[in-house]
Parts: C-alpha cells; sequence; structure tokens
C-alpha cells in the first residue's frame, strides 16, 4: 500500500473517531507526506497525461490546483500560488492545514468576531487580534471556526492544503486594516451554480420551473431559500404567497422578518 493511500485510510479512522478535529490529528502525517516523493511523483504523472491527450485524470482540475485524494469529509490538494498579497480578510468555510512544498508564503490569523454567526451578516462584527505565520514545513492550522485569513505569497509557490469538507455555507470578506465586515457570499461553488441556473429556469420559462422553484424554497442555504421565492414570485404570485407564509416561520432570522414585510405588501396590492 503507498504513503498515500495510508494517509487516507488513517484520516478516515481518524474521522470517524473524533470528526472535523480529525484534520489537526494529521499534522504529523501530513509533514511526513509533504516530505515524500509521493507528491511531486503525483503532479509529474498528470503533466504527462496532460501532454498526450489534454486531459488530466485527476477528479478536480481547476488549472492551479490538483487534487491528490478526496473523500465526502475532506479533500487533500497541492496548489500553485503566483506572488499576491490578499488586499482582504477571509474567513474559512472548513478546518485546514496548509504546507509549503515550495517557494515562499505567508498567512495571516485574525481571530473571528466575538459569537461569529457565519450565516447571519452582522455590520457591527470586528475582527480580533492577528498573527503571522510563513509557512514552511510544519503544518499551519486554518480553523474556520476561530480564524479568518490572509494570505501574502513573495513568489511563485507551491502548498499542500488538507481541509475538511464544509462547516459553513458563507464565506465573509473583512477589511484588513479596520477588521470591519465588507460582504458576505456563498462558499459552495455549487451554491453559485444553483443560483445561476434557478434564475436561468425562471428566464427561460420551462415547464416544471415553478415545480422546481418550490422545491428549493426548502433548500439548507437560506439564501437560495429566499431567490427561489423571489423567483417564484415572477411566475405564480399565489404560489409565492403561500411559499412566504411558510417563511414566516423560518429558521433564519432575516427570512422571516423578509417574508413577513414581504407578505404585507403583497397581501396589499390587487391580485
Amino acid at each position: 500500500m503507498d504513503l498515500l493511500q495510508q494517509f487516507a485510510d488513517r484520516l478516515d479512522s481518524a474521522f470517524d473517531a473524533s470528526g472535523v478535529d480529525a484534520i489537526e490529528g494529521s499534522a504529523g502525517a501530513l509533514a511526513e507526506l509533504a516530505a515524500s516523493p509521493v507528491i511531486p511523483a503525483a503532479v509529474a504523472t498528470e503533466l504527462a497525461i496532460l501532454e498526450r491527450d489534454g486531459n488530466t485524470s485527476a477528479a478536480q482540475w481547476n488549472g492551479a490546483e490538483l487534487v491528490l485524494a478526496a473523500r465526502s469529509r475532506w479533500l487533500l490538494a497541492v496548489s500553485f500560488y503566483r506572488n499576491r498579497i490578499e488586499s482582504t480578510v477571509t474567513s474559512v468555510p472548513n478546518v485546514g492545514l496548509v504546507s509549503l512544498l515550495s517557494g515562499e508564503a505567508e498567512m495571516t490569523l485574525f481571530d473571528l468576531p466575538r459569537g461569529f454567526d457565519p450565516d447571519r451578516f452582522d455590520r457591527q462584527a470586528r475582527l480580533g487580534s492577528a498573527s503571522s505565520h510563513a509557512l514552511g514545513d510544519a503544518p499551519l492550522l486554518v480553523d474556520g471556526r476561530r480564524h479568518a485569513v490572509r494570505m501574502k505569497v513573495a513568489r511563485p509557490s507551491v502548498v499542500l492544503r488538507l481541509f475538511s469538507s464544509h462547516i459553513s455555507d458563507f464565506q465573509w470578506r473583512f477589511d484588513a486594516g479596520t477588521g470591519k465586515p465588507l460582504d458576505m457570499s456563498v462558499a459552495q461553488q455549487s451554491d453559485t451554480e444553483l443560483e445561476s441556473m434557478m434564475q436561468m429556469v425562471a428566464a427561460l420559462g420551462t415547464p416544471n420551473a415553478t415545480q422546481l422553484l418550490e422545491s428549493l424554497c426548502g433548500h439548507r442555504n437560506h439564501t437560495i431559500r429566499w431567490k427561489a421565492i423571489q423567483l417564484l414570485a415572477r411566475r405564480d404570485r399565489d404560489a409565492a404567497i403561500e411559499r412566504l407564509h411558510h417563511a414566516t416561520g423560518d429558521p433564519h432570522p432575516e427570512i422571516r422578518h423578509a417574508a413577513t414585510t414581504t407578505l404585507a405588501r403583497l397581501e396589499g396590492e390587487p391580485a
């Protein structure tokens, strides 16, 4: 059994025992993997495949990141970063370890605001203290339950990243100088794509658009739920009003407030 498979099997067992905290406990194994010839060999293999037929064998490849192993609860990838200094601080939607394989990079970890709730945007929130860490052989823990990050890459660098599946549906951006929140966006690409597809379906008027939008009114992400209601209102006023009545009991306070105020307006308008 090769080193990468051993790493994956041990990590799966650790997740069974301790959940997302298994990431932090895997720092030593990740350092061992980073020091081995496994990763350069995997990258060289992908390059040879790409040169030969224009595709890679990797399950996920976005041109700057090669996935080495992936499970439902975690993902291991090697990433290439060009020179950059991030202008803002970003919250992290998972728990991860970061190790430098080549180059020069630094991460600054900021304490998240006290009582931070990533699902509810709060303009009064402020980042706490910060500490800077030069990335090296010892993996750096970046815990999305406690940290927001800012990255500085002094020269082209290769980084090994192990991170859990998402623990939050949203990411925040903060001003690096003041610590004030700037905006909030969906963290998962699938949610971004889902929102775009919803708008396309509604605009095209496909026969089952109303049914599809109604089903999305129960989505786990509250921004998707609200967008589905908004799009439904453009197609079927009565169906939208029914969904708004349901939404007055939504788990998210912003949806409850928006549903209540929107209902008052819609029910006051002529049909």
